[in-house]
């Protein structure tokens, strides 16, 4: 049976809370998705709908950021005992070029992202405190913006274009989504992810950097596989999120 249940993860900025969403259909064809009281998403086109293909399972699973599903998809055997990372991205549909567009920023800025989601490890390691240090976010962001990353390979990219519909101001976008799957050997990843995090360790007043740094093996070992959001251009303050 085919799984045609969309879930989505979505967080509007103005309201500051993360909403869920979830729509069903038996055609390959506009499943309407309700996200809240307000915002409703339509699916319009995406890729393979000229040949009348429904996106693959893998690309719902990934946006829900269901990792027990998606490794248990069409991707399997592409991540199977691989660390994996998902990254997005979203952007209004202005002109014919912006599906284009967004797919070459979320390639060309997918190692910015990995670094995002290491940051994001660390600092869940130390209860949030780094993220709401303005001087140690700063110092996070800057290191992941130099990241670079080998091994990592592309098992996954697709693309989905939404019409989204906000009841409460009347105003209607078409928002293009691109998701990608990058997988790299665990054992490769993690000397990466380990030299990262060192990294974050040195030439800071942090205490608690310097102490991810020595605890960098350890923390490098226990990550897990990650989504991470970027948003190109105007959407409205709607994106995709992780967590």
């Amino acid at each position: 049976m085919k799984k045609t249940n969309l879930f989505l993860a979505a967080v509007i900025l103005s309201a500051g809370s993360y909403l869920s969403s979830c729509a069903s259909t038996n055609e390959a064809s506009t499943p309407s998705i309700t996200t809240g009281s307000s915002v409703t998403r339509e699916t319009i086109d995406w890729k393979g709908a000229v040949v009348n293909r429904e996106p693959p399972v893998w690309v719902y699973d990934a946006l829900a950021s269901d990792y027990e599903s998606l490794e248990n998809g069409e991707l399997a055997g592409k991540i199977k005992d691989k660390y994996y990372v998902v990254v997005s991205g979203s952007r209004v549909k202005k002109t014919d070029r912006d599906l284009k567009l967004l797919e070459s920023s979320v390639s060309a800025n997918y190692m910015v992202q990995i670094a995002q989601t290491l940051n994001n490890g660390v600092d869940q390691r130390f209860s949030g405190s780094l993220s709401t240090n303005e001087d140690t976010q700063k110092q996070l962001t800057a290191t992941a913006t130099e990241a670079k990353f080998t091994g990592f390979m592309k098992v996954g990219d697709y693309w989905l274009l939404q019409r989204v519909t906000d009841k409460k101001t009347d105003k209607t976008t078409e928002n293009y989504t691109v998701v990608q799957v990058y997988a790299c050997e665990k054992d490769l990843w993690q000397q990466q992810a380990a030299a990262y995090i060192q990294q974050l360790g040195l030439n800071t007043d942090s205490a608690d950097l310097k102490k991810a740094g020595q605890m960098a093996d350890e923390i490098a070992a226990s990550l897990k596989p990650a989504t991470s959001a970027a948003v190109y251009g105007d959407t409205d303050g709607v994106y995709f999120t992780a967590e």
